[in-house]
């Protein structure tokens, strides 16, 4: 690549990042602004103060809608990649008759809209007393985010030459132990890709949270449009609040982005 074409594309690189970037810019400066500033035109820039979190983190349920979510985001990620795990190394290393077709229903699970399966995911909630329970939606969500994980995983047990654990077999190991022993820590980036993308859909995932909750498992992606009150919009509380929820999502990502990167590369582009 000549220089030129490197001065155009780190343009076009600092254009896109700055598009991107600057949503977030606007919600943090939102957040730091008070009553009218929040939403007056043209845009005004006060001194920075720190009233919208106060409000929110003291004057508000956000502790309680932030460990619903942490409980709902934990277990799901913990319940998906448990049962998809196992799943994603069965289609990879045993031959199943009508194989191909399986992995193929397993992906039509998530290409269906959410308000499809709505009533009757309700209805079945309803009879057995789990709406407004974290439990319904911890259900829920790993039925969504199983599918998602075999997807991911079983892209990186395919690059394990099956050599391997052939011959931890011949050593005396169990099926159980080689699969324990030698493909997870082989498959180690795919599964924590696989954890991260279910743990971060479980966090954002507004549709069936506010459907299925209302005081005592609300989540905070549901507890979102309680600053949408009568004939107002509490445009300063609100980005305070949104900022708040982005935090450890972003966190999260800094930490193992690595691992989303050769999820994305290698486990699911093929």
């Amino acid at each position: 690549m000549v220089r030129h074409e490197k001065v155009v594309l780190n343009i076009a690189v600092t254009v896109a990042l700055l598009l991107y970037l600057f949503p977030f810019f606007w919600m943090i400066s939102t957040s730091l602004k008070v009553g009218a500033h929040a939403w007056s035109i043209p845009p005004e820039w006060p001194f920075p103060s720190l009233d919208n979190y106060k409000y929110v983190l003291f004057e508000t349920g956000f502790f309680k809608w932030f460990t619903n979510s942490m409980i709902v985001c934990i277990i799901t990620t913990m319940a998906a990649l448990g049962l998809g795990v196992p799943a994603a190394y069965s289609l990879s290393r045993f031959r199943i008759k009508g194989q191909e077709h399986l992995f193929f229903f397993i992906l039509t699970t998530r290409m269906g809209p959410p308000v499809a399966f709505a009533i009757p995911f309700y209805m079945i909630f309803l009879n057995l007393g789990m709406i407004d329970t974290v439990g319904a939606l911890i259900v829920l969500y790993m039925i969504m985010n199983i599918a998602l994980v075999v997807w991911v995983t079983k892209g990186f047990f395919d690059e394990i030459p099956k050599e391997i654990e052939q011959s931890a077999l011949l050593d005396g190991l169990t099926r159980f132990q080689a699969f324990r022993k030698f493909a997870l820590p082989l498959a180690s980036e795919g599964i924590y890709a696989a954890g991260i993308f279910t743990f971060v859909f479980s966090w954002n995932e507004y549709f069936y949270a506010s459907l299925f909750t209302s005081t005592q498992s609300r989540t905070l992606a549901a507890y979102m449009p309680s600053f949408l009150v009568v004939k107002e919009f509490l445009w300063g509380e609100m980005c305070a609040a949104a900022t708040l929820v982005c935090i450890p999502v972003i966190v999260l990502i800094v930490i193992v982005h690595r691992y989303i990167v050769r999820g994305l590369t290698m486990g699911v582009v093929r």
